[in-house]
């Protein structure tokens, strides 16, 4: 059984772990066991240093999952590819799954970036990077109250990073693009993405987002076209087939019921 100090510590925020820049990755799940149980599961693997387990009230257990949870992992970006799979298989170990209202949230470092920079360039590239992605990201449809839950990944609809960042905090950081999080923790916070726990989805969002996350120069104008997209980052036609299958699977359809 795990000790009331590891269970309490597990619970903790999660600091950077290296003056280079890191990761944040906030895995939205619901399990079949509790907050306790998990952190007992993550107190016997090697993510326990770097992860932070917390309660989720903004998810949408179901009866044979009762629990809605947030693995938080603080992981240096030039290993995070080490730890993927044994966060995942954690998560999974927890008789867990993902419905329409997880998500899958990566919080940029911007100890070592230009956050305006950086913020312009995301949301240059929003279009497709939500295009990727179950409309119901963004419009709020299924589940909760009257049918509709909220919308916690709303289009970016200023360019203007200090515009942005002015808006009162709860509506800047119900963006896809959440510069709210620059104040508060130093980070740029990607919540486009549904929630998922399918190693393949999730180190391929990675690889896009820091490649947006580390260009160098700053986009002037929107980008739509997946092909312009990965001309610009460098990204190989192996990654096109993979954001061209997903725009793809996701264009048509008004509602994905569960889409991981």
């Amino acid at each position: 059984m795990i000790s009331d100090e590891r269970l309490s510590k597990l619970q903790e925020y999660k600091y950077p772990p290296v003056p280079s820049n890191c990761l944040g990755l906030e895995f939205e799940f619901i399990s079949q066991i509790g907050l306790t149980d998990f952190c007992e599961l993550v107190s016997n693997s090697p993510i326990e240093k770097f992860s932070q387990v917390k309660k989720d009230g903004s998810l949408r257990p179901t009866m044979n999952y009762p629990y809605g949870l947030e693995l938080v992992c603080c992981i240096s970006e030039k290993k995070y590819i080490t730890f993927i799979p044994e966060i995942i298989q954690t998560i999974k170990q927890a008789k867990s799954t993902v419905n329409k209202s997880c998500g899958f949230h990566v919080h940029i470092d911007m100890r070592n970036r230009d956050y305006k920079s950086v913020y312009n360039n995301f949301y240059r590239c929003q279009a497709v990077l939500f295009a990727m992605n179950p409309m119901n990201r963004f419009e709020g449809n299924g589940v909760g109250d009257g049918g509709g839950f909220a919308k916690k990944s709303k289009y970016n609809t200023t360019r203007d990073a200090m515009l942005a960042e002015s808006m009162p905090n709860m509506k800047a950081r119900y963006k896809g693009i959440n510069i709210a999080s620059v104040g508060r923790h130093n980070t740029l916070e990607i919540r486009i993405h549904s929630g998922t726990l399918n190693f393949e989805k999730v180190n391929n969002w990675l690889q896009i987002i820091l490649a947006i996350a580390n260009y160098d120069d700053l986009i002037l104008h929107n980008i739509i076209s997946p092909c312009v997209f990965c001309t610009c980052f460098g990204l190989d036609d192996e990654m096109f087939q993979y954001i061209d299958k997903r725009i793809n699977r996701f264009c048509n359809q008004k509602l994905i019921e569960e889409e991981e």
